[in-house]
């Protein structure tokens, strides 16, 4: 029979001649590298660059605030955040800024479309406090007294969408979650950036000088979720005894606040100084377009009940569950004089003291969240001993409510 040798591999002669085997040289293998980092204080503290992307789009590319993020490992309590040195960017300049209004937004799983929205409203209300030449307080460099606070309640928790959106704002990075440090568990990941870059609800990113100014921004990702109540400890007990801001000012994620909003609260404080603390009204998205006579009694209902708790509690709790308004969660739009929360240094408590006293009573698996009532702060600040503090509700001033 004929052979078929030469088309048995017609490609053979167009390969390349294979080396010996004794000639082949074995690739080391690549172990993973470990980068030592020296502590701060016994604390893990980096800064990281930001991605040269981002860079571009800053207004100023020297500034060390828009060139490098800071993160911080930190392995205690809220309560002992300053006792253990860790510290916020904000004492390390020079000189150390002060802090006029701390705005803390909490957040669990929202989506980024909810994220971009409440902090588009945020950005918003900067920039107008700029535009306020006759004040003293605000003037040109007024991004440099506002410190945006951003809570997250659980690093497995947390909308992956939503850590992208905060990465190309520049207020997170990948990679850098630190699990245990020296020898102790991580229990909050914080990162600290001054942002030009605006969240825009298209999810696009627009460049940072053409509308909006800097903003900064402390990210802080919990290790666990404990609810929305350990939120507000972060908030109060780690971050504002350091900043010592004048206001703070809460908002939930989905909570849209108007463009004037936080200013109108700020401004009610400011001016009178017996008030402790100013509420805004909340609007229902749905009651914003007026699609049907029962969407109205729904928004009357519920402003009722957001503005009168105590004496619907027993009359029309019932008919507000009928109308579908236990699916409301009681979004916050506050602001408090940060003076009148403080505990009383010689006994220790306050109305800080027993707002929180449930949250340290946790079992530390989320059972304290039915206990974040808002409302409970805001008497335990008008029933202080020893002072007079009145709250107001300001009319002018609103937020809207996506959820």
């Amino acid at each position: 029979m004929p052979s078929n040798t030469n088309n048995a591999q017609p490609n053979a002669e167009a390969a390349p001649d294979m080396p010996p085997r004794d000639q082949i040289q074995r690739v080391p293998r690549r172990y993973k590298l470990l980068k030592k980092s020296q502590l701060y204080h016994g604390n893990l503290i980096l800064d990281c660059l930001v991605p040269q992307a981002l860079l571009d789009k800053c207004p100023s590319r020297d500034a060390r605030e828009f060139t490098h993020m800071r993160y911080s490992a930190v392995t205690c309590d809220p309560d002992h955040f300053k006792d253990s040195h860790f510290t916020i960017r904000q004492l390390h300049y020079e000189p150390p800024r002060r802090t006029e209004l701390l705005i803390g937004i909490t957040m669990s799983n929202e989506d980024e479309e909810l994220f971009s929205q409440t902090m588009y409203g945020v950005m918003k209300n900067i920039l107008n406090l700029t535009r306020r030449r006759g004040s003293r307080v605000w003037r040109e460099e007024a991004g440099k007294r506002v410190v945006v606070c951003i809570v997250g309640d659980g690093r497995s928790r947390i909308h992956p969408k939503t850590l992208d959106v905060l990465a190309a704002m520049g207020a997170y990075q990948e990679g850098l979650v630190k699990t245990r440090s020296n020898s102790k568990n991580v229990t909050a990941h914080i990162y600290e950036y001054t942002t030009p870059i605006p969240a825009a609800p298209s999810l696009k990113i627009e460049d940072g000088d053409q509308c909006f100014i800097p903003v900064q921004i402390v990210f802080c990702l919990k290790e666990k979720r404990q609810g929305k109540l350990n939120s507000h400890r972060w908030i109060f007990n780690a971050f504002a005894p350091i900043l010592n801001p004048f206001v703070c000012v809460l908002l939930d994620v989905g909570t849209i606040p108007g463009p004037t909003s936080i200013c109108q609260l700020w401004k009610a404080i400011d001016i009178d100084l017996d008030v402790g603390g100013a509420c805004g009204e909340v609007i229902a998205l749905d009651s914003m377009y007026g699609k049907s006579l029962v969407k109205h009694g729904d928004e009357f209902l519920w402003s009722m009940k957001y503005l009168f708790p105590r004496l619907l509690q027993k009359a029309g709790y019932s008919l507000l569950d009928v109308l579908r308004w236990g699916r409301r969660k009681n979004h916050l739009f506050t602001a408090y004089r940060y003076i009148p929360l403080q505990n009383n240094p010689k006994t220790g408590k306050g109305p800080l003291q027993k707002y929180f006293r449930h949250d340290t009573e946790h079992d530390g698996d989320g059972a304290n969240t039915s206990a974040a009532d808002e409302r409970m702060l805001r008497r335990e600040v008008v029933s202080k001993q020893g002072v007079y503090w009145t709250f107001r509700c300001i009319k002018s001033a609103y937020a809207i409510s996506t959820t």
